[in-house]
């Protein structure tokens, strides 16, 4: 079930647009100034703290995440496609892993909506409030796709996208009591392990044919850019080995933030020692999976992703010691 949602993610993001990925990007750069503004104040992010230094951020990312959810739900499909109506409930579920994942999707699209909406505008802070205008924009976007046929009329996605919508209110919420730092990096560190071990559990063929899905979508950005027409199987090994990377570099620096929201001091021996546990775990699961092999090497390289991501961070605790008021120089 996880993989075949990680796998359709994955999928998704091969059809985003230079723009898409630039918004993306631009979320990324943004939830790193929260969390770099929340390291200065060294304190915990509180509700006061979101609605109101950080307003302008969470009202940037959320118009930055409405434009890939109409990228996703309209732009990449072609019209006239699509002209179905549904408006049974649950008429679009049938037991298969296929059909639960689509369902499941539907829901986690909208929950960073949900999330983003109470974070950007005060009156949202009320659950009916974001319950509405989840609500609403599912509707708007199932009625654009019945106007356009770009996508089915479906009843069920837009009581799952409202409940996402709902969902994402009361993890804002949750993130309220507890502190927003610990509850994000939290999160973050759970879906990162999640993903990890689901993309380990993934057999041999199913692996390489998702490598080649981003090989094609790097090899197709190089040849863009560079005019030539190289090969997509010579992005596949450093694709395979830089997700390797790419991965314990986040899981390391999440770990970073997590144990420093909770301890109130920074502890990188503990997060590296937590990233090299879960290196190790991850490579002797995949003995046990068909196609698969645990490898030393690519501990190693796992490894080498969280100390580039701890030089990340000495640099940047660096720059910030460097421009301190009354620092020397």
């Amino acid at each position: 079930m996880i993989q075949t949602i990680f796998t359709d993610i994955a999928h998704y993001i091969y059809l985003f647009r230079q723009t898409d990925i630039l918004m993306m990007a631009v979320c990324l750069c943004l939830l790193f100034n929260i969390i770099r503004k929340s390291f200065r104040k060294k304190s915990r992010m509180t509700a006061g703290s979101i609605s109101g230094i950080y307003s302008t951020e969470t009202r940037v990312m959320l118009a930055c995440y409405m434009i890939v959810i109409v990228q996703l739900t309209l732009i990449c499909r072609e019209s006239g496609t699509r002209d179905a109506i549904s408006l049974t409930f649950f008429g679009t579920y049938y037991p298969s892993v296929r059909a639960v994942a689509y369902m499941l999707e539907n829901l986690l699209l909208f929950i960073p909506y949900g999330i983003l909406l109470p974070n950007a505008f005060k009156a949202c802070k009320k659950p009916w409030v974001t319950l509405l205008i989840g609500f609403l924009s599912s509707l708007a976007i199932e009625v654009t796709q019945l106007i356009t046929k770009r996508g089915y009329f479906q009843v069920d996605d837009i009581w799952l996208n409202t409940l996402g919508a709902l969902v994402g209110w009361f993890i804002y919420f949750l993130s309220v009591k507890i502190g927003a730092l610990t509850f994000v990096s939290g999160t973050i560190f759970i879906v990162l392990l999640l993903m990890i071990f689901s993309f380990s559990a993934q057999e041999g063929a199913e692996s390489s044919s998702l490598s080649d899905i981003f090989a094609k979508f790097f090899a197709g950005v190089y040849n863009h850019l560079s005019g030539k027409n190289i090969d997509y199987e010579l992005f596949v090994f450093p694709v395979r080995k830089g997700a390797h990377m790419t991965e314990y570099a986040a899981l390391f620096a999440d770990t970073y933030v997590l144990i420093y929201s909770i301890a109130g001091r920074c502890i990188a021996w503990l997060a590296f020692v937590i990233a090299a546990l879960a290196a190790s775990l991850d490579e002797f699961h995949q003995l046990y999976v068909p196609g698969r092999t645990g490898q030393l090497r690519d501990v190693l390289i796992d490894l080498l992703g969280a100390f580039i991501s701890f030089l990340i961070i000495l640099l940047i605790k660096h720059i910030r010691k460097k421009h301190r008021p009354g620092s020397a120089g």
